[in-house]
Order: C-alpha cells, then sequence, then structure tokens
C-alpha cells in the first residue's frame, strides 16, 4: 500500500472533482482537480512532481493541450474509503515534460513543468482513473480526443482528493482563484506524517506496550499468589474439619 502525496511543493487547489458550481458554469462535469503554483503566487517552483511510486504508460504532447504524462500508481490507500486501489494518474496542460514510457518513478520524481496549453489560465489538470488497463492510459473523460495523445473515454475516475496526501515539506495556499469551484475536502488534504514523527510514534506505542505487558504480569502474578493462598486457606479448613470428626 502506497499513501500518494501533492504533485507540488507548494500549490493552491483551483477546480474540485465533479464540483456541481463548475459544472454549471462550464456546461459539462470536472473529472480531476486543478492544481497551480502560479495562480495566486503559490509559489516560484513550479515543477510537477509524482506522486508515489509507479511507472509512466504514455508521455507525448497533444497539439490542443500540451505535454501530457499517464503514470500507473498501484495499491493506493483511499483516505475517505479506508480501500486500496490501483490508479491511472493524468497529468495535463504541461508547459515541458521529463518523463518518457517506461520510466519508473516515485514520489518527489520531476514530471514536467506546469503550463497553460489548451487552457486560459496556467495549471494542472490531473484526474486519477481505476481503468489502469495499459491500452486506455490516454484515454480521458475530460478532453474532446480531438488533439492526437488524449483520447475521448469513458468515466472510471476517482476523486483525487481522496487519494492525495501533504507530503513532508508541501504545503497549500489560500485558495483565493474561485473557492466556490472546491469541494469541502479539497481544502482538508490530510498531512502525512514525517519519518521523525513516526519514530516518536512508533517509540511511544512501545513504551506503551511494554508498560501494559508489565502491568499484566504483575496481575498474573497476584493473581497467582492470591490463588495459591486461597488453596493454602481451604487446605487448613480441611484439615481442622477432619480433626473437629475424629
Amino acid at each position: 500500500m502506497q499513501y500518494l502525496v501533492m504533485p507540488f511543493t507548494r500549490c493552491m487547489m483551483l477546480c474540485g472533482y465533479k464540483n456541481p458550481e463548475y459544472t454549471k458554469y462550464w456546461g459539462y462535469p470536472h473529472y480531476g482537480v486543478d492544481i497551480s503554483t502560479i495562480q495566486g503566487g503559490a509559489s516560484d517552483d513550479h515543477r510537477i512532481l509524482a506522486s508515489g511510486e509507479g511507472v509512466v504508460l504514455a508521455a507525448g504532447k497533444d497539439s490542443r493541450l500540451g505535454y501530457g504524462a499517464a503514470v500507473l500508481y498501484k495499491d493506493v490507500f483511499n483516505h475517505q474509503t479506508g480501500e486500496t486501489v490501483s490508479v491511472v494518474g493524468r497529468y495535463m496542460h504541461m508547459k515541458s515534460m521529463l518523463v518518457k514510457e517506461g520510466d519508473a518513478v516515485q514520489a518527489g520524481t520531476v514530471i514536467g513543468e506546469e503550463g497553460k496549453e489548451g487552457t486560459s489560465d496556467y495549471h494542472l489538470h490531473l484526474e486519477f482513473d481505476t481503468d489502469v488497463t495499459p491500452t486506455y492510459a490516454t484515454w480521458s473523460p475530460q478532453v474532446a480526443g480531438t488533439g492526437g495523445f488524449w483520447k475521448k473515454g469513458v468515466d472510471s475516475t476517482v476523486n483525487p482528493s481522496h487519494l492525495l496526501h501533504m507530503g513532508p515539506g508541501q504545503s497549500l495556499a489560500e485558495p483565493t482563484y474561485n473557492p466556490a469551484w472546491l469541494n469541502p475536502e479539497d481544502f482538508v488534504i490530510p498531512q502525512l506524517e514525517s519519518p521523525d514523527d513516526c519514530a516518536g510514534q512508533l517509540a511511544a506505542l512501545q513504551k506503551e506496550l511494554e508498560q501494559e505487558c508489565r502491568r499484566r504480569q504483575i496481575a498474573e502474578e497476584a493473581q497467582a499468589k492470591a490463588e495459591t493462598e486461597l488453596a493454602e486457606i481451604k487446605s487448613k479448613i480441611r484439615e481442622l474439619c477432619e480433626m473437629l470428626e475424629s
């Protein structure tokens, strides 16, 4: 099982998954999340980072939407349901790209740079599809499919904000772009604990476990002592009874 992290060090959430206000405005659903380092001056670091351990199923340039990549992430934890699912992550509108088909990636691997190809504002469109068939890696329900690389697909997507976490050193800027296009879960991406925090918690749990084991040992010893004393009392009572009978 793996925990996917945000694709930027610091960024702003712009648009949520299937947000009704977005759908009302544009006339079609949004099958991913839009995230930006440029909107609102969120960050000077515009590199798009892989969210976890995966492999690039497809990478290329779409004549309408710029550079794009599809990355397979297996056994991803969904913090909304508590289940794991394998997904294909689709990265769109990139200005440049640093991966190719077949590349292995891990959290933090640079995939490309945020762009605005095919759209009016800089942002990354990121969607996660539960259909991980390699043949359909570039088939997205979000696109018209007229740009060559991305093709028009059917919807088997899942909410990215249910899979993404804030990794160590990552942060979100206050969403000022259009908060109405965000869902409640887009404001509360859960924070992954740092290795130091995990080590500290593990040590505390270990100490608590040792204390609990010691308490149980003391209780078992006390019970054994009480049972021995009770047996001795019963034995003396039997002896007295025998003496009285004789």
